[in-house]
């Protein structure tokens, strides 16, 4: 069971774990962590852990390497400020003699853990971190050695993302949705960039790897699919597209279908960005998607195509799959207007708001990541959006801090 964050709090539900740690360390233990269904964040900057805090202290643990010659010390001081995180601090008995025994306080609730240490006792110290913290675990075996991330959630969703035509913001929306089921409902998510030819999904998330679809085999399982999948700060799994134009023709038709078939079995979520067209591949990815996001702007170029697809959808028996989303929705023609030429309802509308989305594309920060507490409408819109394709309750609301909207570094690995 995946940890809702709305219910965080001691003694009413799940925590965040913030995973403070520099590049190239502790993935593993995150990953271990979201697949036991434990909300996890990753913190590389401390004006990164700063933000979060303002967002997360008082539902959240934190872990650290004090040691850690980037963060160390300086962010268990942050950790430490009111209200404190309880922080499980990683050193060695040397590092403890030098400075930590004048950090480490019982009373804050932290822990303190000895290196070296394996990945499964780092997450299992972090569990005893949380029930000491008072929050709960998820439902199953507390004490439990962590699974592979591999392991099998039976009911894992597929949502499609498709656009009325190019240019509507179809990759942006199925990057901040993907986003937005980890950050603001601790799902464990897929995110499949099934424009094999031009997709952006890497660019939007400042995402950069070898690993592709094109390493996978016909015969594929849910290990080699893990393998295959980077992992973005979010903590959500991403399948890219051939690093190469010429590996794309290899690649046969079904093979994205039974690439979501398999990743429903491992997680909670599927989100497929898709091209926009009616190929054999795409029409095996709408006929076995769970919820087709359709993604139109209000110009009439994308609403006859828009119509189009519609009636395609209607031909094939799925337009009751069907969530129509309109962006740049405070431009252009009316909703109202809209829904009538088409003869379908609006599930959702996003509003225009470039300075916030193209500064975000730019710097490969997706836009949930860049305005955490919803500052913004454009951020409301996406997280409601994520309400209504998935029929789970909206995010809860977090207060804006002082200081207006602030940006992050890049982040991705």
């Amino acid at each position: 069971m995946a940890v809702d964050r709305s219910q965080a709090g001691a003694g009413r539900g799940g925590a965040t774990v913030l995973v403070v740690a520099s590049e190239g360390t502790f993935e593993t233990v995150e990953g271990l962590l979201l697949s036991d269904g434990i909300a996890a964040l990753r913190v590389r900057t401390l004006a990164e852990l700063r933000t979060l805090l303002r967002v997360y202290a008082d539902r959240s643990v934190a872990m650290l390497d004090v040691e850690d010659s980037v963060l160390g010390v300086a962010a268990l001081e942050a950790l430490h400020q009111p209200p404190a995180v309880p922080t499980l601090m990683l050193m060695g008995v040397d590092g403890f003699k030098q400075f930590g025994a004048g950090y480490f306080s019982p009373e804050r609730r932290d822990e303190l853990a000895f290196k070296p240490l394996n990945d499964d006792e780092v997450v299992l110290r972090v569990k005893a971190l949380l029930v000491r913290a008072g929050f709960a675990l998820p439902e199953g075996e507390p004490n439990a050695p962590p699974s592979a991330p591999s392991r099998a959630v039976p009911g894992g969703r597929s949502l499609l993302v498709f656009g009325a035509k190019g240019g509507v913001g179809k990759t942006t929306l199925a990057v901040n949705l993907a986003v937005t089921l980890a950050r603001k409902y601790g799902k464990r998510v897929v995110l499949i960039d099934g424009d094999l030819w031009f997709g952006d999904v890497a660019v939007l998330m400042n995402l950069s790897s070898a690993r592709s679809i094109s390493d996978l085999p016909d015969d594929l399982d849910s290990e080699m699919l893990t393998k295959a999948l980077v992992r973005h700060g979010s903590g959500v799994l991403v399948l890219l597209p051939p690093p190469e134009a010429g590996m794309v023709e290899k690649i046969p038709e079904d093979r994205l279908a039974k690439v979501v078939e398999q990743a429903k079995s491992i997680v909670d979520y599927v989100v497929v960005d898709t091209h926009t067209s009616f190929g054999e591949a795409n029409l095996q990815l709408l006929e076995e998607a769970d919820t087709i996001v359709l993604v139109s702007t209000p110009e009439l170029s994308a609403v006859r195509n828009a119509s189009r697809v519609l009636t395609v959808a209607h031909a094939l028996g799925l337009d009751h799959k069907i969530r129509l989303v309109i962006n740049r929705a405070n431009s252009g023609l009316e909703i109202g207007a809209l829904e009538k030429s088409l003869k379908f309802p609006v599930a959702a509308t996003v509003v225009s708001a470039g300075r916030v989305v193209v500064p975000a594309a730019n710097d490969g920060v997706p836009m949930v990541d860049r305005d955490p507490e919803a500052g913004q409408q454009v951020t409301r819109d996406v997280l409601n959006v994520s309400s209504v394709v998935t029929g789970l309750a909206p995010p809860e609301p977090r207060p804006r801090p002082r200081g207006g909207f602030f940006s992050w570094s890049k982040r991705g690995e």
